[in-house]
């Protein structure tokens, strides 16, 4: 019984700390879908873009809760941005 109290104290003990998570995307879609996930979790994410060229018709604007870190890495080839509306675009994180 004293094992089983250690196991469980442990386990809940480890289990209410929240880990950063890793994302992998290629695609626009897949962009925006990391960024907000990364922006709700408060986990401090890393999101890792494949090289190639992302279109975007408007402004991504993202709000990011517990004042956590979102890190954007591009691969060696670098991925390019391309935003269709010129008076509005780029990417707003804000804390």
């Amino acid at each position: 019984m004293f094992f089983l109290r250690i196991f469980l104290f442990f386990y809940l003990f480890l289990h209410s700390f929240s880990f950063a998570q890793d994302f992998y995307v290629s695609t626009s879609e897949e962009f925006i879908n990391a960024l907000e996930e990364a922006s709700q979790n408060g986990q401090g994410d890393s999101i890792y873009v494949s090289s190639g060229r992302y279109y975007f018709s408007s402004k991504i604007e993202i709000t990011v809760s517990d004042n956590k870190d979102i890190r954007i890495v591009g691969e060696k080839d670098r991925p390019v941005f391309l935003f269709s509306n010129n008076r509005d675009y780029g990417i707003s994180i804000k804390y």
